[in-house]
């Protein structure tokens, strides 16, 4: 317990230490523009007409709600708006519905309107669901691994993020707070011990690996960051200038943490748990027994992590494929936003493979040291 509360302890350092590396300030009122929203409850909705589009079978439907505003200024004001709604981006609402509507102001007036549904409190409920079962299957070490999950999450939005947006290096930001991520959440969730440490030091290396590939792969390919819309917005909206090629690197650096750290832990474990079985395994013997559970867990997680990195961006490739189905297969395969997946897909996976042999090798030589000088210092 003393040990976890020495992390806490760092951690509140860490969160709170100044980092901010310069960046090229431009005009602040580039900043995106404020909207205030409010909670609203539906207290009445009418639907008034009902039209089928000619191009496409999607009802249009116009309806007239009656709200109560849930909070703001007029808190408790009922208000009356006409809404079109369909089936696609814009929800059929009805009576009894949690809606989030924005407001703007004129002369003093306030005008509503419908921006979406309010979702929040059926989130905490599906987050709280997977806390239970967590606990449940898991135990006491589950509830470790969540508050590494906690810290973690802490890390990224309570440091990265507000770094990089008072103008630090997107890169550096990252790998500082990774390899505190990294030193936390590993010996929190496994405790403090020389297999928890050979996991956590090949996670360092093999991260390193990772970025090394990924930062080549950027400059070989000339990827510049602006694949997707959102990355040329964040250029305009911040208040200097963006390094987004470098938040496009943080970014594979972040995502790569969990996967790399889960190979690591399992290697180191796995060598551990022989070298208990068999006391009188040499470096090799051990080395090779645990290269070959290595690989039967790395190829399911290359497997793992494309199809994610495929599932999550999945409507993007389609709308990309369907608008650019009319230009030769070279132009789609060379095109900067397919360009960025490949690399965010395959310099994680790197260095995750890589990790397998330098945790495996680390490990057997930490249990083995004495037989490692054995064979290879006094052989002659």
């Amino acid at each position: 317990m003393k040990k976890i509360f020495f992390l806490l302890i760092i951690l509140s350092l860490f969160l709170r230490f100044p980092f901010s590396i310069y960046a090229a300030s431009i005009d602040s009122s580039l900043n995106a523009p404020h909207q205030a929203k409010v909670k609203g409850h539906i207290l009445d909705a009418k639907i008034t007409t009902r039209t089928l589009q000619t191009r496409l079978p999607i009802p249009t439907v116009s309806e007239t709600l009656q709200i109560r505003l849930e909070d703001g200024n007029e808190r408790g004001k009922i208000i009356k708006i006409d809404y079109i709604s369909n089936d696609t981006s814009h929800p059929v609402l009805v009576k009894g519905d949690e809606i989030i509507l924005g407001a703007s102001s004129f002369n003093g007036e306030n005008t509503y309107y419908v921006i979406d549904k309010y979702r929040t409190d059926k989130i905490i409920y599906i987050v709280l669901s997977f806390i239970v079962v967590v606990l449940l299957v898991t135990g006491k070490k589950g509830l470790r691994s969540l508050l590494g999950l906690i810290i973690s999450l802490l890390a990224v939005f309570g440091f990265v993020i507000p770094q990089i947006l008072a103008g630090a290096e997107p890169v550096a930001t990252s790998v500082l707070a990774s390899f505190f991520i990294l030193f936390i959440t590993t010996y929190i969730s496994h405790g403090v011990s020389k297999q928890t440490t050979v996991a956590f030091l090949s996670t360092c290396v093999g991260l390193l690996l990772a970025i090394v590939f990924s930062f080549s792969a950027i400059v070989f390919t000339g990827i510049t960051g602006y694949g997707t819309n959102d990355a040329v917005d964040m250029h305009f909206l911040t208040p200097f200038l963006l390094n987004v090629k470098g938040l496009f690197l943080a970014g594979i650096i972040i995502t790569t943490l969990g996967a790399l750290n889960d190979v690591t832990v399992t290697q180191a474990t796995a060598v551990f748990q022989l070298a208990k079985q068999k006391e009188k395994l040499s470096f090799l013997a051990l080395a090779k027994q645990g290269i070959v559970i290595g690989r039967e867990h790395a190829i399911s997680l290359i497997n793992t992590l494309v199809l994610a990195y495929t599932g999550g961006s999945l409507s993007v490739i389609i709308y990309f494929l369907v608008t650019q189905k009319q230009q030769p297969v070279w132009s789609i395969i060379g095109n900067e936003f397919l360009a960025e997946e490949v690399i965010r897909t395959i310099g994680g996976t790197m260095g995750l493979v890589l990790a397998v042999p330098l945790a495996t090798y680390f490990a057997a030589y930490v249990v083995t040291r004495g037989n490692f000088k054995k064979t290879f210092l006094l052989k002659k």
